[in-house]
């Protein structure tokens, strides 16, 4: 189902901090997967409907030269979710569908600290929801948008669903070491 198709090209990040900047060429994730858009976006998304832990679907994005979505400002979350709910997804746990997104926390050893997006940037407090991140559950080191209402919390590994975005910027390695130790 497509909401808004849009091409995967060149964006300017200066109202984003320390961003790097695309290059011109073609984007390997131009595929008919990547359906999804938003109204102020120049990037499409994938979601992965099929329950995979973090890693896993980290490695489905990253199959594709994609990443694991990264949200650079509130509106973007707003967009996101609004397209997401029309979507039907299997639930994560209990009645609660989970949508992976590029956001780790690196140090578990301060709860509400040491997070970082796909690009090892700090992530942007303003977009956790209320009273997050919180280590709930214990363990929660990966970032999560929760599809009844537009939030990111913090979660377990284990499986959930998965939004993968289409914007050919590479992953950090920070991340992606703190990926690889991920259960």
């Amino acid at each position: 189902m497509a909401i808004l198709l849009t091409a995967c090209g060149r964006r300017d990040f200066d109202s984003v901090v320390d961003a790097p900047t695309l290059d011109s060429g073609p984007a390997t994730c131009l595929t008919q997967d990547y359906d999804l858009a938003i109204p102020s976006g120049t990037f499409t998304y994938r979601l992965i409907p099929e329950l995979h832990t973090f890693r896993e679907a980290e490695a489905s994005c990253t199959a594709d030269g994609a990443h694991l979505a990264v949200l650079d400002a509130p509106a973007e979350l707003v967009e996101l979710s609004a397209a997401i709910d029309m979507v039907a997804l299997p639930p994560s746990r209990g009645s609660d569908v989970f949508i992976f997104l590029g956001v780790v926390q690196t140090d578990p050893s301060v709860v509400d600290a040491n997070w970082v997006d796909a690009f090892d940037r700090p992530f942007d407090m303003l977009l956790w929801g209320p009273g997050e991140p919180n280590d709930a559950l214990g363990e929660e080191r990966t970032g999560i948008l929760h599809q009844t209402y537009p939030r990111v919390a913090d979660y377990l590994t284990e499986p959930s669903n998965a939004l993968c975005e289409c914007d050919q910027r590479p992953t950090g390695p920070l991340f992606r070491a703190t990926v690889a130790m991920l259960p």
